[in-house]
């Protein structure tokens, strides 16, 4: 994930990581906004293992599996 970023160009978030941002192309506005998830920060709403620093397996609220 770090070798996606520019050097002197340290991202706020994680959302604005450009290995973050390719990882979650496919997510719309319309599955982040739903009550069940709220926020791209929420990881635990789509990552049921995010504890566990595992990020496969993606189930998004009402829309299903996503294939990583």
């Amino acid at each position: 994930m770090t070798n996606s970023i520019k050097l002197f160009d340290t991202p706020l978030k994680i959302s604005e990581v450009p290995y973050f941002e390719s990882k979650h192309r496919r997510v719309s506005a319309a599955m982040i906004a739903q009550k069940e998830v709220g926020s791209i920060s929420n990881c635990l709403a789509c990552h049921s293992n995010a504890l566990l620093g595992d990020f496969h397996g993606t189930y998004v609220p009402n829309y299903g599996k996503i294939d990583d």
